[in-house]
């Protein structure tokens, strides 16, 4: 993604009526003219509802969740959905939506990138601060990016969910504790293989990695290693985890969600 030039950003800010901070990362810029709403409740630390009675998803990252039905509350999820509340009032409940390439996820939710009138990501500023995990999905991938650099410096620094003994990096070499649900995994590939219209990578038995053919594109315009050389590495990787026949799987999108490890 090549970067706008300093001055021209700043002419585009004037534009759309606030100024990008001298200090924002052009990469994380709205680039656009955002579609500006009024909030009227947020749920969690990546999810809103409104004024005009939609229902946002954050595009870019996934937080830890909040108390429901009979599962615990998760570490730091009242610390993200706070921050994202805090700085939605601090923009008296007034954020900018930019949207992506689809434009709704299965629940019906409207997807988009969120800004404030300084011109702060807000999914950018969540990653940056440890606050959540990067979330990859394409076609969404208009500030991926932004957002993988923002969790680097997250993890670099040790912040929240990435300090050492907070984070939830299931080894499923050594541990049986899978669950259905976003959950970042560390294993060695067994088995590199074709299987319908996907490739597989499996951790042994205990999990299988789906990569359909129309994500493929994505792994080769990375410059990704050929998959078939990742036999016999060890992996980290992060998304949802279901569940078919018993086995447990995780559909990745783009490189960015997983990386092998030296």
């Amino acid at each position: 993604m090549s970067a706008l030039p300093v001055k021209r950003a700043s002419l585009l800010g004037a534009l759309f009526f606030f100024a990008l901070p001298l200090f924002a990362s052009t990469e994380c810029g709205p680039h656009q003219l955002p579609d500006w709403q009024i909030v009227r409740h947020v749920h969690d630390g990546d999810s809103l509802k409104l004024a005009d009675q939609r229902k946002i998803r954050l595009i870019g990252i996934n937080t830890p969740e909040l108390a429901r039905d009979d599962q615990p509350e998760q570490a730091f999820a009242q610390a993200a959905r706070m921050r994202l509340d805090d700085e939605i009032k601090r923009a008296n409940n007034r954020v900018g939506l930019v949207y992506d390439a689809k434009l709704k996820d299965r629940y019906g939710r409207t997807l988009a990138h969120l800004f404030l009138q300084d011109g702060t990501n807000i999914t950018e500023l969540l990653l940056r601060q440890g606050l959540g995990s990067l979330v990859a999905i394409s076609p969404n991938l208009k500030y991926n990016e932004c957002y993988v650099n923002a969790q680097q410096h997250a993890r670099k620094n040790e912040l929240n969910l990435w300090r050492k003994g907070n984070t939830r990096i299931i080894d499923v070499d050594k541990s049986s504790s899978l669950t259905r649900g976003f959950q970042h995994v560390r294993g060695t590939v067994t088995n590199v293989g074709r299987r319908g219209r996907n490739t597989w990578l499996d951790l042994g038995d205990a999990l299988s990695i789906q990569i359909a053919d129309n994500d493929l594109e994505y792994f080769k315009l990375d410059r990704l290693w050929p998959l078939s050389h990742l036999q016999g590495r060890i992996i980290e990787v992060s998304g949802w985890i279901y569940t078919i026949r018993g086995q447990y799987r995780l559909r990745i999108h783009h490189p960015s969600v997983f990386h092998a490890l030296e």
